[in-house]
């Protein structure tokens, strides 16, 4: 029979040590990656308040830059309005309107124009050249007051005309020899965009909303308690929303 094997002492058996040891690496290997995780979260977290601050600046841009755009629009369009109502008006820019005379079946315009432009101050030697008629088909009732187009032959002397006027307003049918005592308008001659805007502005101006209106070149100017400056408007939005345009 052969030898024994001889026996290994028992301390090459003990592995307590080696599963100590393993145990720690895992331990440590495990918190390095809990702290790995831990720091991709924090810079996701991080990024994501970057990207959330970012998309929140864009945001904010975007709606300055709409609201840019929009005034830009608005601000193109009033101006087209603007040319719009003056090209219309140069073909009235040497006319006034006059209303409020009665029509009489033997009236002579021109001398009622020259009665009225003496009122205005102006002298017999400086009457203004001026062709007048009535605004109306014929026949023309006597119970009627159509308007009379005034057109004269060069625009300076028709706003000195009309600047005269202003001054006083204060024209009435006595003035032509006509022994009622009613007033006598003159206005300028509007093209019918503006004339349906300045009745809306009087529209407004019964409710309280517009102070006073006028006309000026064939365009309208409103003064309302937001503003104390007269404005130049192109729709009747401009009253309900003022902004700074003119």
């Amino acid at each position: 029979m052969g030898k024994d094997r001889p026996k290994r002492p028992n301390k090459e058996l003990d592995t307590s040590d080696d599963y100590h040891d393993s145990s720690d690496i895992l331990d440590r290997i495990q918190s390095m990656i809990d702290v790995a995780i831990q720091q991709v979260l924090t810079k996701i977290s991080e990024t994501k308040e970057e990207l959330q601050s970012e998309i929140a600046t864009l945001r904010d841009e975007m709606s300055k830059y709409k609201q840019e755009c929009s005034q830009s629009i608005l601000s193109v369009q009033e101006d087209l309005k603007l040319t719009q109502n003056r090209m219309l008006h140069l073909t009235k820019a040497n006319d006034l309107i006059i209303t409020g005379i009665p029509f009489q079946t033997d009236e002579r315009l021109n001398d009622i124009i020259c009665k009225i432009s003496r009122t205005l101050g102006f002298s017999d030697d400086g009457l203004p050249l001026v062709h007048a008629r009535r605004l109306a088909r014929l026949p023309i009732k006597t119970t009627t007051s159509p308007p009379v187009l005034l057109e004269f032959a060069f625009k300076s002397v028709r706003n000195d005309f009309y600047s005269r006027y202003l001054k006083t307003c204060n024209l009435s049918l006595t003035h032509i020899d006509i022994n009622i005592n009613r007033r006598i308008y003159i206005n300028e001659n509007l093209s019918e965009h503006t004339r349906k805007l300045r009745g809306e502005v009087l529209k407004l101006k019964q409710s309280g909303l517009v102070l006073s209106t006028f006309t000026r070149d064939g365009l309208v100017f409103v003064k309302t308690a937001a503003v104390n400056e007269p404005m130049l408007i192109t729709s009747i939005d401009q009253i309900k929303t003022p902004n700074t345009n003119t």
